[in-house]
């Protein structure tokens, strides 16, 4: 992987552990600021119903991580967001995010199929168990692109791939890395959200271009395609049962 040289200091796995564990508690402290809310909210006799929708759920993910990467790295180790992989690369590699996440749909489509063809099964679930917290509208939608597939895809690269990666890498080798660090990204996410073997493959296939781009931005903008085709077909599936 070509590193830029940037005279950021060298990733520790005290640095990783502390990135974590700002994570964590920042995303406990935003639960329980949510909760204290509708709390008082509840005492004023206003009481929302049903569960945070999905384009804020997006944004508290993407400002929590952004939060810790800029606390514990920018300026508590004095790291660079191009220490982290914020570095140009040719339009070659941006291409490549696209044709990675093209072909991961057309093998995960193609799988589905087959599995449907030959193991009897009635149907293959397209939508993940999250549909009902998106709004069936064209602000709910540009909010959900807006956050989901580009601010999440952005900060998740930094800390996945930028930060796990990265120290794994340092630790154990590439290859070790791109397994570690892939396994830990689909467990870090809900069943409900897609399979987790794709989303294994997708890591997979992320951080082979961050190996061998030495970027981000080839990732993101897989990690971005990815998440949007997702987000645009819950839409057209919500769309279809309002006409």
């Amino acid at each position: 992987m070509t590193v830029p040289s940037n005279h950021s200091p060298t990733l520790t796995g005290t640095d990783t552990a502390r990135v974590i564990f700002a994570v964590v508690g920042l995303t406990l402290a935003a639960i329980t600021v949510t909760f204290l809310g509708l709390a008082v909210l509840a005492v004023f006799g206003f009481e929302p119903g049903g569960s945070p929708p999905g384009p804020l759920l997006f944004a508290a993910e993407a400002v929590v991580l952004w939060l810790a990467l800029r606390l514990v790295l920018i300026r508590g180790r004095g790291f660079t967001w191009a220490g982290l992989g914020w570095v140009r690369v040719s339009w070659g590699w941006m291409a490549m995010g696209v044709a990675g996440c093209a072909a991961v749909y057309a093998a995960a489509i193609s799988l589905q199929l087959l599995f449907v063809q030959f193991a009897g099964a009635d149907q293959v679930r397209w939508i993940p168990d999250a549909l009902p917290l998106f709004p069936a509208t064209f602000a709910g939608f540009i909010l959900s692109i807006a956050f989901g597939a580009v601010a999440v895809p952005v900060f998740e690269e930094f800390l996945f791939r930028g930060v796990l990666y990265r120290w794994m890498r340092g630790r154990w080798g590439a290859s070790t890395a791109t397994l570690a660090s892939s396994l830990v990204f689909a467990l870090a996410h809900p069943p409900g959200t897609g399979g987790m073997l794709q989303i294994f493959v997708v890591a997979l296939l992320l951080a082979w271009l961050f190996e061998r781009s030495g970027s981000l931005w080839p990732s993101m903008v897989l990690h971005g395609c990815n998440n949007a085709i997702g987000i645009c077909w819950i839409y057209i599936v919500l769309l279809s049962d309002l006409a």
